[in-house]
């Protein structure tokens, strides 16, 4: 039985952290991408990671960063989980072997991702290609691709 996990993205102060935890957020999302609006600078995302509960999983998102960059981040926050929204490669996913990455994909580019052999990839979420514009995914073609899929799948609101 799958259930729907929650993660609250663009997390900016510690306080919002801990109120979306309590209203059952499985996750907290912290844009670490530099063109971001929702960019979180490192002390305060460090002070956003301290204040989440144990059971709530801490995400860092990137964009197209260096692979040192989060690693490093993902050391010093820590993070649970690495999200890449940009034009990663499965060798960028590789070369971040020691952490658990989500892939953001879009309809488009699912095929790509979808049977790859990379056991730190943990989870696909299917994005309209438009993060935190508010563009929604085109449902039914969605539908008809998660069918096919064997996999987890995690899929992205506007």
């Amino acid at each position: 039985m799958h259930r729907t996990r929650i993660k609250f993205c663009g997390i900016t102060d510690p306080i919002d952290a801990q109120v979306a935890s309590r209203c059952g957020a499985d996750a907290i999302g912290m844009i670490l991408h530099a063109k971001s609006p929702r960019l979180i600078d490192s002390d305060r995302a460090q002070a956003v990671a301290r204040s989440v509960p144990v059971m709530v999983s801490r995400v860092g998102v990137f964009v197209d960063a260096n692979a040192g960059f989060v690693a490093q981040a993902a050391r010093t926050l820590p993070l649970d989980y690495i999200q890449l929204h940009g034009a990663e490669s499965h060798d960028y996913v590789r070369a971040l072997g020691a952490f658990r990455v989500i892939r953001a994909v879009t309809l488009d580019t699912l095929d790509d991702w979808r049977d790859c052999d990379l056991p730190n990839l943990v989870a696909l979420l299917i994005d309209s290609g438009a993060g935190g514009s508010g563009i929604a995914n085109d449902w039914d073609r969605l539908d008809a691709a998660l069918r096919q899929h064997r996999g987890h799948v995690v899929v992205g609101q506007p």
